[in-house]
């Protein structure tokens, strides 16, 4: 996984990215329902998906971390449209 330094540090200094070091989604973690999901959309196993889940069940947000993550592993132009 890649990690993330937060803040640009003092007065416009820009912090040192290394690369390997940028950690993604930001505060973000799988609901107990979505862990299964995440692993195989995070791990690269499959390239789509249809989830069938409840109203508010956070499939927005699984999926947009999901983008951030693929889109960090290959350069690309990557749509998501919410509702």
């Amino acid at each position: 996984m890649l990690r993330h330094t937060e803040g640009a540090g003092k007065a416009g200094v820009q912090p040192l990215v290394v690369p390997g070091e940028i950690e993604a989604p930001v505060r973000w973690r799988p609901r107990t329902y979505q862990r299964r999901a995440w692993t195989a959309l995070a791990g690269g196993d499959v390239r789509r998906a249809v989830l069938v889940w409840h109203r508010r069940a956070g499939k927005d947000l699984l999926l947009l971390n999901a983008t951030v993550v693929a889109s960090m592993r290959r350069t690309g132009a990557y749509w998501h449209i919410f509702p």
